[in-house]
Order: structure tokens, then C-alpha cells, then sequence
């Protein structure tokens, strides 16, 4: 089998949390199954992915300068990891500046009407991947015209490793889980 870790550009760890970041792929989900199914843990991240998804197999537009990452973690419940995802989402941009984000559920991140940001869950046999895509200093609207960022709603850019940090240490406060007789991971809330 290839090596899943070929091409990654650099690893590192922000919040105790190991992060291999590529420079383009084709889709970070695609490489967080792979190595979820070595038992790894962590964050596939790209600056640019070329066949990025998300629900029903639809396109997500990747270009550079957004937040595309994919976090393999224990088996947990897709609506769960739904919840906390998109709440520390709209935290981590909140504090960012920009207060008036949703939840348009299930799965996007929604600024007056436009799209900022998609959560999309696979489940696997004995772990689970969250995929996230964040419009921060990209801009989608050329291509997408129900599609936002942080850069044209603020006219600002945002440090992408930053609001990833702030991300992840928003996640870990509210990821708060056990795991069940079967291994699956639930809420302890």
C-alpha cells in the first residue's frame, strides 16, 4: 500500500493535536481514512484541495487561502460531532469578528444567507473523520455565488494557523466524551 504520509509538506502539533499539512491534495478526507485505518489520530490539513466534498459527494470549492482539514478521532455520533464542530466554529470566527454566524443545519456555517464554512462527518469501523472547510482569506464568491469568506465579509485576512489553533482548543473544551461498551465514543453532557 502507498505510503498515506507521502507528499505531506510538514508536521507539527498545535494544541497537542498532530496536524500533517500538504500543500495540495486531492481530498483531505480521503487521506484521513487511510491513515485512521493505521489507528492514527489527528489532522490532515491542505492549503489547496483539487476534489474537495461534502455531503452527497457535492464539490467544495478549495482554493488557497481557506481552512480544509479533516480530524481523524475516536468513533463518536455524527450528530454530535456536528454539534460541537459547528459551535466552535462560530466561536472561533465570533471572536474573529464576525458575530453574526449560524448553524444551518445540519452541516453548513451560514452569514446572511452565504455559505462561510461546511461540516461534513464520515463514519468508519472503529473511528471517525471530521471534515471541515473554513472561507477565511479566499474568495468563493467568484465561483460560488451562495459562498462567503471572513476576507469579503470583513475585507481583513485571518492567520489560518491561528484560527486553526483557536479551533482546536475550542473543540477539545467542548468535546466532552466517553466510550461505550461497543467503543463508540458519546457525550458525557
Amino acid at each position: 500500500m502507498e505510503n498515506p504520509f507521502a507528499g505531506c509538506d510538514r508536521i507539527f502539533s498545535l494544541e497537542g493535536v498532530e496536524i500533517c499539512f500538504f500543500q495540495e491534495v486531492t481530498s483531505t478526507m480521503d487521506i484521513a481514512s487511510l491513515v485512521g485505518r493505521k489507528g492514527w489520530k489527528g489532522i490532515i490539513m491542505a492549503e489547496k484541495q483539487t476534489a474537495g466534498r461534502g455531503r452527497y459527494g457535492r464539490s467544495w470549492v478549495s482554493e488557497t487561502g481557506g481552512l480544509y482539514l479533516s480530524w481523524v478521532l475516536p468513533l463518536t455520533k455524527p450528530g454530535y460531532l456536528i454539534q460541537v464542530a459547528s459551535s466552535s466554529v462560530i466561536a472561533v470566527l465570533r471572536l474573529s469578528g464576525l458575530s453574526n454566524c449560524q448553524l444551518k443545519i445540519p452541516n453548513d456555517i451560514i452569514i446572511q444567507g452565504k455559505k462561510i464554512a461546511g461540516i461534513l462527518i464520515e463514519q468508519k469501523d472503529f473511528f471517525s473523520v471530521l471534515g471541515l472547510g473554513v472561507n477565511l482569506n479566499n474568495v468563493p464568491g467568484q465561483k460560488e455565488k451562495q459562498a462567503t469568506s471572513f476576507l469579503e465579509m470583513t475585507g481583513r485576512k485571518v492567520e489560518v494557523l491561528n484560527f486553526l489553533e483557536k479551533f482546536i482548543a475550542t473543540f477539545k473544551d467542548n468535546y466532552k466524551v466517553k466510550t461505550n461498551e461497543a467503543g463508540v465514543a458519546e457525550s458525557t453532557e
